[in-house]
């Protein structure tokens, strides 16, 4: 996802508690490459000067101790590795109703994480648990539901 040095456009967070999205450009539209401040709900825009925001880069919310809840848009194709990872305080997460290509450990450390929201066409809902279990495998991956027994 990364690609070098780029001209980096920052947004405000429309979210409660404010902080910024730092954009860069990316294939035919923007990636979300860090998040700067302490807000506790943040809601990624779906565009960004006309253009899809389409990625969440590695790392991008990596420790961010005071995030409870994140949006993203249906525009979100790609969430790099580690992209959640260490947001001790992480409870929801929204994402859009489709496959998503996901890096590794998304959501390590996030033991207080307690619900992945399907959005829906209409409006955020939560669907029936299979449907659920299905998403969160893929997003999750399989490692970090079922770990082995030791």
């Amino acid at each position: 996802m990364e690609q070098g040095i780029l001209q980096e456009i920052v947004i405000e967070n429309t979210g409660s508690g404010g902080g910024q999205f730092v954009m860069v450009p990316y294939k035919n539209g923007y990636a979300l490459k860090r998040y700067r401040g302490t807000g506790e709900q943040l809601i990624v825009p779906p565009f960004i000067e006309q253009k899809p925001v389409t990625a969440i880069e590695k790392k991008a919310f990596l420790s961010c101790k005071t995030i409870k809840e994140i949006s993203l848009p249906d525009t979100i194709e790609e969430i790099g590795d580690w992209a959640f990872a260490h947001a001790e305080h992480l409870r929801t997460v929204m994402i859009p109703n489709r496959a998503l290509l996901r890096g590794k450990e998304l959501f390590l450390g996030c033991l207080r994480l307690k619900e992945i929201r399907i959005r829906t066409r209409e409006e955020f809902r939560d669907l029936g648990l299979g449907r659920m279990l299905a998403m969160a495998v893929t997003v999750l991956h399989d490692y970090f539901l079922f770990e082995p027994l030791e």
